[in-house]
């Protein structure tokens, strides 16, 4: 950071952000290392009908080599640690400048609120502290906003895994699994798929992702069959509804938001944007 840089009010707040940028690459340089490693393997399983059935029963488990590292959940904490603070430092910065040091120091934090109540609540102690500006920016981004859709906003997303991390790791799970369509079923002549049955969502070692039941071929047909599922580090998002992102895109999207909140902060409070390259590590 430059020395003109670091004197803006809002240093603080950028360095955070800048951190969660490098907490977050090296997350995906460790998930990648892990993911080389051969994390998991698929095993394939028959069972014959009795012929007068007709029927052929194929399924293929998850077998996991390697658990999830424990040092996946520990960066996704940092990262986590590092959105959140810029959020409030940001809004520290915006008090300070407008009205000085508060009363109460603990107790500004940059609100996020899936309801609108809520964030009246929070409106009647901070709103006062702010330029009309920012406080009309920080209303202007709140989940509530999306209405029914709320919990599914970046900055909720990040409020509630920052939560869910003070008090124990980040809800990484082994893998998710993921349908990317039916299954190629190739025979001379064809075959009739009976089923198909597929596990989509979180997976653990010893679930069967895919069972496809067949009509019987005549002992003379070949049969290839090609899944069609993929399996994913992820990273549970929410708890209501319970809801999954795979881990290498999960926090992105509050990682931007975080980025587009500060850069208005600065618009507002009339400071210049740092140089990006002035913020790296």
């Amino acid at each position: 950071m430059t020395p003109e840089d670091a004197q803006s009010p809002l240093a603080s707040a950028w360095l955070k952000w800048a951190r969660a940028v490098e907490h977050a690459d090296a997350l995906a340089r460790a998930t990648r290392q892990w993911q080389a490693s051969g994390p998991h393997r698929y095993e394939r399983r028959e069972a014959l009908s009795p012929f007068y059935e007709r029927r052929l029963q194929v399924e293929w488990w998850l077998r996991v080599e390697h658990p999830v590292p424990p040092r996946l959940p520990v960066l996704v904490g940092d990262v986590l640690t590092n959105l959140r603070g810029a959020l409030d430092h940001a809004l520290w910065a915006a008090v300070r400048a407008h009205s000085g040091r508060p009363v109460k120091p603990n107790r500004v934090q940059f609100p996020i609120d899936t309801s609108e109540r809520a964030f009246r609540a929070h409106a009647q102690e901070l709103q006062r502290l702010v330029r009309a500006e920012v406080w009309q920016l920080v209303e202007k981004v709140q989940p509530f906003q999306l209405g029914e859709d709320a919990t599914a906003h970046p900055l909720e997303r990040l409020r509630w895994l920052s939560d869910v991390d003070r008090h124990r790791l980040a809800p990484v799970v082994e893998m998710m699994s993921t349908p990317l369509g039916p299954a190629d079923v190739t025979a001379e002549p064809p075959v009739q798929v009976l089923s198909q049955w597929r596990t989509a969502g979180p997976v653990r070692d010893g679930d069967v992702l895919l069972q496809l039941v067949l009509r019987r071929p005549d002992d003379s047909t070949e049969v290839v069959l090609r899944p069609t599922f993929a399996v994913v580090p992820s990273l549970q998002v929410h708890d209501e509804p319970e809801e999954f992102t795979p881990l290498a895109t999960a926090l992105e999207a509050p990682k931007d938001w975080v980025l587009s909140v500060l850069g208005r902060f600065s618009s507002i409070m009339g400071l210049p944007h740092p140089d990006p390259a002035s913020l790296e590590p």
